[in-house]
């Protein structure tokens, strides 16, 4: 009877198998909090990248964008900011004068997919001409809220809707 109560009252093993079980535990909270995290995050996609040539011509009254090169622009995605004058005005166009070619793509049903400007396609922006101009000899034309007088240069950018970053930038002259 001394000798199992002798064993019984012995706890030098007791101590490692605990020691180990505990490092198990930590061990795979640390992991599903590792694994939580790591799925929780989200990859941020690469930002849109095109190349334009632009031009405007105000006898034709628009402005013509030509993709050059770069990733799919997609119409509802983008914003025009048009920024002009001292000090500098900036705004943005209304989409309704925006046509992307071929036109055809206006006429999608809403199933089909986003119309689209890709490489070598031409878009189009209409604006009309400013009718309070000081000087009959002197026109000027409405490129959203601002006027732009002929030979005078005007910022124009494309600015993806979704992360607000600029797609592309240049100067433009308003062209006879």
């Amino acid at each position: 009877m001394k000798a199992n109560r002798k064993l019984l009252l012995s706890d030098t093993a007791v101590s490692p198998v605990i020691g180990v079980m505990l490092m198990i535990v930590v061990t795979v909270i640390l992991a599903a909090a590792v694994s939580s995290f790591a799925n929780g995050m989200k990859t941020k996609d690469d930002p849109t990248q095109a190349s334009f040539d632009v031009s405007c011509s105000a006898s034709d009254g628009m402005i013509i964008i030509k993709h050059m090169g770069g990733d799919v622009i997609y119409k509802e995605d983008i914003k025009i900011l048009v920024s002009h004058g001292l000090p500098k005005m900036t705004g943005y166009l209304p989409k309704e004068n925006l046509t992307f070619y071929p036109a055809d793509q206006e006429i999608r049903s809403a199933a089909m997919d986003k119309i689209s400007l890709q490489s070598g396609q031409v878009a189009t922006y209409k604006f009309g001409e400013w009718q309070n101009s000081p000087t009959p000899s002197q026109k000027g034309y409405l490129l959203g809220d601002q006027v732009v007088m002929v030979g005078e240069t005007f910022e124009f950018a494309l600015v993806d809707v979704n992360t607000e970053n600029t797609i592309f930038v240049t100067n433009v002259v308003m062209e006879p």
